[in-house]
């Protein structure tokens, strides 16, 4: 009975070594992981394919910013969506000089940007724990939890995928001109591009000062330039807003933004944590407890300072589990804390297997002004729907 166990509970890495390992090892795996969101929380795409053209959705505010990016579309309740969309022009931009407006085209973009989001994330983390097996784990458990389903599920025109992906780039990146010019598009396609920049900052930190420094001089030597580029994409984000405030009379609505929100959602706060990261919350538990162990609590304190943004600013929302998933940026950075610190090969394995399981295992759930299964039904499913 133990080693059917035993063999139950690996048999991911079983997966991994029958067909994902080889030459092409990080595009089969973010193939895999797009292929068991795709079949298991089939998006709903009657709300493009059946879509009322006059409908006043998102979409219809998206489509009128391709044409006119500069104008204040939303006329409407300011505690909608819609209201919120005024400055997250990177989609209006990037599709605007296109002679047609086809939503379809945008959200089939979305999944070609899911698919690289998936590649790049594995990339990433393999980079840092030298081991392609345990890597695929941390990137398949993206595929049951909700942030990694984000850009599949999401029909109605919230796009975090690029975001999060421009935020990966700006991890991978060497070159500070391209990390600031990531961070600026994360942020110019939604604000919480800008809440979660720390975390990016904090790995670029931490991937520099390993081993761990502790004079201050290193400290100040490796922190100081990403101090100046944080705050140069801040200046350079907010001073674009502005223009745009000033010159074209842009605003965006703070209705349901705020502390009256907190109040509000105070029932949902430890219910939103974990259905941001489900399985992913032990490795902070193991990283909390390497760090106090080997007394690095200057590293622990920061680690806790960079969080803290999308932390605090995801309880001012109603989605509050959309806002908390982009703490899947801090996954980079706990692995290389791990790997530095834990070398029992056997002990991580049966980690990050413990946490892909816990993430299959538990339903997707997710926040959002009351608490919410995701309801996106197996394609199979859909089909015996469809057929009946």
């Amino acid at each position: 009975m133990k080693e059917v166990c035993q063999l139950i509970f690996e048999f991911p890495l079983f997966i991994f070594e029958k067909w994902i390992k080889g030459k092409f090892v990080f595009g089969f795996t973010a193939l895999f992981c797009f292929f068991l969101v795709f079949v298991f929380s089939f998006p709903p795409l009657e709300s493009i394919c059946n879509r009322n053209p006059n409908s006043q959705d998102t979409w219809d505010i998206v489509l009128k910013q391709m044409s006119d990016p500069f104008t204040e579309h939303w006329q409407g309740d300011p505690s909608h969506h819609n209201a919120k969309r005024t400055f997250r022009l990177f989609i209006p931009f990037l599709f605007g000089w296109l002679p047609f407006k086809n939503i379809l085209l945008i959200y089939l973009f979305q999944l070609v940007t899911t698919l690289f989001f998936f590649y790049l994330f594995m990339k990433i983390v393999d980079k840092q724990i030298q081991n392609q097996p345990l890597a695929f784990l941390l990137t398949l458990g993206l595929s049951f939890i909700y942030g990694g389903k984000m850009g599949i599920i999401n029909t109605t025109a919230q796009f975090d995928i690029f975001s999060l992906s421009f935020l990966l780039l700006a991890l991978g990146s060497r070159q500070r001109l391209f990390v600031f010019l990531f961070l600026f598009l994360a942020a110019l396609n939604d604000e919480r591009g800008i809440i979660a920049m720390p975390m990016v900052l904090l790995y670029h930190f931490l991937r520099d000062m390993l081993p761990f420094e502790s004079q201050i001089h290193h400290i100040l030597k490796k922190a100081l330039p990403l101090l100046v580029l944080g705050a140069l994409v801040v200046v350079t984000y907010l001073g674009f807003r502005y223009a745009l405030s000033h010159y074209y009379h842009l605003k965006t609505s703070g209705a349901d933004v705020g502390f009256s929100v907190l109040l509000r959602t105070a029932n949902m706060y430890l219910f939103a944590l974990w259905s941001a990261l489900e399985g992913y919350w032990i490795l902070f538990i193991l990283v909390t407890g390497l760090l106090i162990l080997r007394k690095q609590y200057f590293y622990l304190s920061i680690f806790i300072l960079a969080i803290l943004p999308s932390f605090f600013v995801s309880f001012l929302v109603l989605d509050s589990t959309r806002s908390l998933s982009y703490l899947i940026l801090c996954i980079p950075s706990l692995s290389l804390i791990i790997s530095a610190y834990e070398q029992d090969e056997v002990l991580k394995k049966n980690i990050f297997l413990s946490v892909l399981w816990i993430c299959i295992l538990v339903p997707t759930y997710f926040a959002i002004g009351a608490f919410h299964i995701e309801g996106n039904n197996p394609i199979f499913i859909k089909l015996i729907k469809w057929i009946l």
